[in-house]
């Protein structure tokens, strides 16, 4: 082994390994870096339901994710819009953009126009619209948890309420025309640019259907959510993409959006990553605009 006694790292099995090899190539450091300037799309803090308490809360999230040198992040809440929190936070926490939205889940009613309009005008204005959570029918149907004895029930198995009082509440978008509370969304999401339409934990074929409402309707701003993505060959990304990369505007606008990139694939729901994949923009980011 003489000559490589420098690069050898250790050996494990009569195996080498070196030191420039993949196992050895990362660090804390490293990963550190790739924060800088980072927007995360997907942060779910506190608070929560008691039973499922989040790890973290807004506050607190807001303090280590600047000081990590992140730009931005969202914060997600399933049972609640979370502009009053994002209001709240940047209030107290500078150096760092927070943004809050709606999710259309059932303690809204499910598709509700009203709820989303308060949220467009309420705290610090609602930046994303996401068709729903653990409350789209296509989630909703397939949940459950394990019993007593490791068994698992689908939760309409188990709780025959859950039937009429989540799933006949639960998000469905039509293959065909919208319904008027779709629609009317729709409407509002178009008239604020600065807004993005998320299509939630629907169906690939329900995630479609939105990207072809959303450009019908002028929507330049479409987040294909985690939950749909990791349901999605590569084929079905790509026409993803292909349905909406382009509508994006590369020129400044006066409200400009959290994030940077129109057609974004939003990664695992809790990481600092995303996957973007739109084409790079011809134009710098505007500032944006302090509150």
């Amino acid at each position: 082994m003489s000559g490589t006694q420098n690069s050898l790292y250790s050996s494990q099995g009569g195996e080498a390994v070196f030191k420039d090899s993949w196992q050895f190539s990362r660090s804390r450091s490293k990963s550190e870096k790739f924060l800088e300037g980072a927007i995360d799309l997907h942060v779910h803090p506190g608070p929560h339901l008691f039973s499922s308490p989040r790890s973290t809360d807004p506050i607190k999230t807001a303090i280590e994710a600047r000081d990590a040198g992140m730009r931005a992040f969202a914060i997600m809440d399933v049972f609640n819009m979370s502009v009053g929190t994002a209001w709240m936070v940047q209030q107290v926490v500078e150096g760092i953009e927070v943004y809050g939205g709606i999710i259309l889940n059932t303690v809204f009613g499910g598709m509700n126009p009203r709820a989303v309009k308060t949220a467009m005008y309420y705290g610090s204005g609602a930046r994303y619209v996401t068709f729903g959570a653990h409350s789209t029918y296509f989630q909703a149907y397939k949940e459950g948890r394990y019993d007593d004895d490791g068994k698992w029930i689908l939760l309409r198995e188990k709780y025959p309420k859950f039937v009429t009082e989540e799933l006949d509440r639960c998000i469905r978008i039509p293959e065909g025309e919208p319904t008027p509370e779709l629609k009317e969304i729709l409407e509002v999401i178009a008239a604020n640019p600065q807004v993005y339409l998320e299509t939630g934990h629907v169906s690939n074929q329900e995630a479609f259907r939105l990207l072809e409402l959303g450009k019908q309707y002028g929507i330049k701003k479409l987040v294909v959510s985690n939950a749909v993505v990791e349901n999605m060959s590569d084929a079905e990304i790509q026409r993803a993409i292909d349905m909406g990369g382009s509508k994006g505007s590369s020129q400044p606008t006066p409200t400009p959006p959290p994030f940077p990139r129109p057609i974004t694939m939003s990664s695992r729901s809790t990481g600092p990553w995303t996957r973007d994949f739109s084409p790079p923009p011809t134009a710098a980011s505007p500032k944006w605009p302090s509150r």
